[in-house]
């Protein structure tokens, strides 16, 4: 029993020397960091600031000048983290990350605790300076996790910089968050990545070709939002301004618009947004500005009005906007919502059993249409009974109603349900 227990203490030993906790002559003593994984502590009493567990670093800059020059490709493309914990102190400081490199920085606790003041904020304005690095990672990754920053991130590179990716998130209840995002001048960053995360003033990646894309989920965007493309998945949108490139495709899905956004994308630039995304946009008042299109999501990436309804038919455009491409602009915010098993149109424009659409009225001024099938079809007339080659819909004005037709697989559409 007594040597089993002195093989569990000295295992127990070794642990706590590995990560930190006592010296290799057994007393406590600083210890030896782990290679890649080092712990920040703004409260720390320690004196010696290696990064180990017992003698973490007391800054978030000193963690940062400890993996300045990567020592080789290896060495700079390999992971490094460092633990923020929080601190009484708070961090209160200018941290410029460290270029060229794989850097991860993350703290396990709350962001709505985390006050300027205190927990595991930075109260200050971050840098990342991918520049003049001793040698460049396959890809360089910042990625910060349940880390907040009071003031501003500013991302800038040069020649040399490898492709670089950018990464904010948090698995907390509250966002983490930023005072403002600018990577506007980058040429390497091709993607920024936000989960749960929240961007208080301007977010400014650049539309230019080498501009960053901007991929988001579940975050909010509290003021103008500037990228090549923007890729929003459950996000809001407070501010009044988005652009992006000319040419790109930006997709909205499960969206929410607040205020007036206008939406500007140089000649080419289309706009997808699903049913949800498109009524919360047009319901802000939102508009398309710099020959932007709009095509709208019908259902499950389908991403075409059906072919077996006539080209310049009332399908979805709202006043002063660019129309859906080959309909007719009508101004009365109606949309196609396609639901049920279908092919795509673009390879199977033939409508099958059991296919369906659904026209939804976005709630604004007239909402009228006239659906007119391709191919000799008949669609049932909802006034009156029987079916007509074209039947005239109406809503009244501002309900937000829909009316749904299914295909009997033969020759005509039958009204399935109205709202």
């Amino acid at each position: 029993m007594n040597q089993n227990r002195s093989v569990a203490d000295a295992r127990y030993k070794k642990l706590r020397a590995l990560i930190g906790m006592e010296g290799p002559g057994g007393g406590g003593g600083g210890g030896s960091p782990l290679s890649r994984f080092r712990f920040i502590d703004g409260g720390t009493a320690g004196t010696l600031f290696n990064g180990a567990i017992s003698e973490p670093y007391k800054t978030v800059g000193q963690f940062c000048a400890a993996f300045a020059n990567a020592a080789s490709v290896a060495d700079a493309s390999a992971l490094v983290v460092g633990e923020i914990t929080p601190s009484l102190a708070g961090y209160a400081e200018n941290p410029a990350f460290p270029a060229y490199r794989l850097i991860e920085l993350r703290a396990n606790a709350e962001p709505i605790f985390q006050i300027p003041a205190g927990g595991a904020t930075l109260d200050g304005n971050a840098t990342w300076p991918n520049a003049a690095g001793a040698h460049a990672a396959t890809l360089a990754i910042l990625s910060l996790h349940n880390i907040s920053i009071s003031g501003s991130l500013t991302c800038t590179d040069d020649a040399g910089a490898p492709p670089s990716e950018l990464l904010l998130s948090g698995d907390e209840a509250t966002p983490a968050s930023v005072g403002s995002l600018d990577a506007h001048t980058t040429a390497h960053l091709s993607t920024v990545t936000l989960w749960n995360f929240a961007v208080s003033g301007a977010c400014n990646l650049g539309s230019t070709a080498s501009s960053a894309n901007l991929v988001a989920d579940l975050s909010l965007f509290q003021a103008a939002v500037t990228a090549n493309s923007i890729v929003a998945t459950g996000c809001t949108f407070a501010g009044n301004a988005l652009t992006v490139r000319a040419g790109s495709t930006s997709t909205f899905e499960g969206c929410t618009f607040v205020g007036t956004p206008t939406l500007t994308g140089g000649a080419g630039s289309i706009v997808q947004m699903d049913w949800a995304s498109y009524y919360s946009f047009c319901a802000a008042g939102g508009a398309l500005a710099g020959g932007a299109a709009f095509q709208i999501i019908p259902y499950a990436g389908f991403l075409s009005v059906p072919s077996h309804v006539a080209a310049g038919t009332n399908v979805v455009a709202s006043a002063g906007q660019a129309a859906y491409p080959g309909q007719a602009a009508t101004g009365n915010n109606l949309i196609f919502d396609l639901t049920g098993a279908q092919p795509s149109y673009a390879t199977n424009p033939a409508p099958v059993a059991g296919e369906r659409f659904r026209c939804k009225s976005g709630g604004v001024g007239q909402t009228s249409l006239v659906l007119t099938p391709e191919g000799g079809k008949t669609i049932e007339d909802p006034s009156n009974p029987g079916t007509q080659s074209a039947v005239a819909v109406h809503f009244a004005a501002g309900n937000g109603g829909s009316i749904e037709y299914q295909y009997d697989g033969v020759s005509a559409w039958y009204l399935v349900a109205t709202v």
